[in-house]
C-alpha cells in the first residue's frame, strides 16, 4: 500500500516595500526551527516583492539576509529626496509613466540572486505571476518540470524584474521582445495558482511527474499576506 505525503507549498502576496514584513516572518521561524524556510516546502510561489522573496528563498538564502536586503536597498531603491527631487518624480510619473528608474534594483538583485542564475536552477517548484502587456495577457514563470520548460532559460533576475514592475513606478521589462509588468496586475495573491499546480500535476495517484517514491496525497500551504493602509 502507498503511503501518501502533503505536497507543501508557500505563497507570498505582493506589497512593495511590505515584503521586509514577510521577510522577518518567516526568519522568525527559521530561528524558531533550526532550518531555512525552504527546506519545509515543495513548490513557492511569489507576486511582485513575494516573487522577490521566492527567489531568494529558492536559493537557500536566509531570510534575516533578505530582510537585510528591503532594509538596506529600499531607501535606495525607492528614495525620497529633497523637495525639488519629489516634485520631478511627481512629474515623471505623470508625464514620461513610472515615477523611478529601476536601475537600483538591478544592481540590488545582482547582488543578491547574481546575473547567471535562471529558472532551472531554482531548487523548488516556482510560479511567479507577471502581465504580458504585449499579448495583454498573464504570464506564469515557471522551474522547468516535466514536459513544460519554456522558462528555464530565464534568468531569476529577469523573473523578478517583470513581477516587480509596478506600474507608474518602475518600468516594464523586455524579455524577448515581450514587455512585462508587475504580477500583482494579474493576481497578488498566488495561493491558487500553486494549489491548481499542485492538483494538476502532483497530488493523487499515477501522478508521474512527482519524484520517484514520492505520492502526494494532498496539499498543505502556508499564504502570507502583508498589511493594508492603517485606518485613521
Amino acid at each position: 500500500m502507498k503511503s501518501y505525503t502533503d505536497f507543501k507549498i508557500l505563497s507570498l502576496d505582493g506589497g512593495g516595500i511590505k515584503g521586509l514584513y514577510a521577510a522577518k516572518l518567516l526568519a522568525q521561524i527559521e530561528k524558531k526551527t533550526g532550518k531555512l524556510i525552504g527546506e519545509h516546502f515543495d513548490m513557492i510561489c511569489g507576486t511582485s516583492t513575494g516573487g522577490l522573496l521566492a527567489l531568494g528563498i529558492t536559493n537557500y538564502i536566509s531570510c534575516e539576509t533578505i530582510a537585510q536586503f528591503y532594509i538596506e536597498h529600499g531607501p535606495l531603491i525607492f528614495p525620497r529626496g529633497n523637495w525639488f527631487q519629489r516634485k520631478f518624480r511627481t512629474f515623471s510619473q505623470i508625464c514620461l509613466g513610472t515615477k523611478y528608474d529601476n536601475q537600483k534594483l538591478q544592481d540590488a538583485l545582482s547582488d543578491l540572486l547574481g546575473k547567471e542564475k535562471t529558472m532551472a536552477d531554482a531548487n523548488h517548484l516556482i510560479c511567479i505571476p507577471s502581465f504580458n502587456i504585449t499579448k495583454g495577457r498573464p504570464s506564469i514563470f515557471k522551474k522547468p518540470f516535466g514536459p513544460y520548460h519554456r522558462d528555464g532559460r530565464f534568468t531569476m533576475m529577469q523573473v523578478a524584474l517583470a513581477t516587480s514592475a509596478a506600474p507608474t513606478f518602475l518600468p516594464a521589462i523586455s524579455i524577448e521582445g515581450d514587455q512585462f509588468i508587475d504580477g500583482g496586475i494579474y493576481n497578488n495573491d498566488p495561493s491558487m495558482i500553486g494549489y491548481t499546480e499542485a492538483m494538476d500535476h502532483f497530488i493523487g495517484k499515477n501522478k508521474p511527474l512527482a519524484p520517484r517514491g514520492i505520492h502526494y496525497g494532498r496539499v498543505s500551504m502556508l499564504s502570507i499576506g502583508l498589511p493594508g493602509q492603517p485606518i485613521s
